[in-house]
């Protein structure tokens, strides 16, 4: 388990966890998804899924590529480019579609 830590002003504020999954993209397929956050809650709220579903099919993740995406923006969603997860670009949610942010 990789767990960041966040301080402000030497003040511990919050423990982030990345979490990894994949979310249909219609004729894309599947594509790899990050997100970096403090529980389980606040990831599936970022990710516009219900907790039991997230709890059921995402887990926190290890990758380098993943963390460092994930972790550069707190609560924002990432997608992987293409099936081979070398990119990874800010998505948002609007109107149940993602699109680029």
């Amino acid at each position: 388990m990789v767990v960041a830590v966040v301080q402000l002003e030497g003040l511990t504020v919050a423990k982030l966890k990345v979490f990894g999954g994949l979310m249909h993209m219609g004729s894309r397929g599947q594509l790899r998804t990050v997100v970096a956050a403090t529980s389980q809650a606040k990831a599936a709220e970022a990710l516009h899924t219900p907790l039991s579903q997230f709890r059921g099919w995402w887990c926190e993740t290890g990758n380098k590529a993943e963390l460092a995406a994930a972790l550069s923006k707190p609560g924002q969603v990432f997608m992987a480019t293409t099936k081979h997860r070398e990119e990874y670009v800010p998505k948002v949610c609007i109107g149940g579609a993602w699109v680029d942010a």
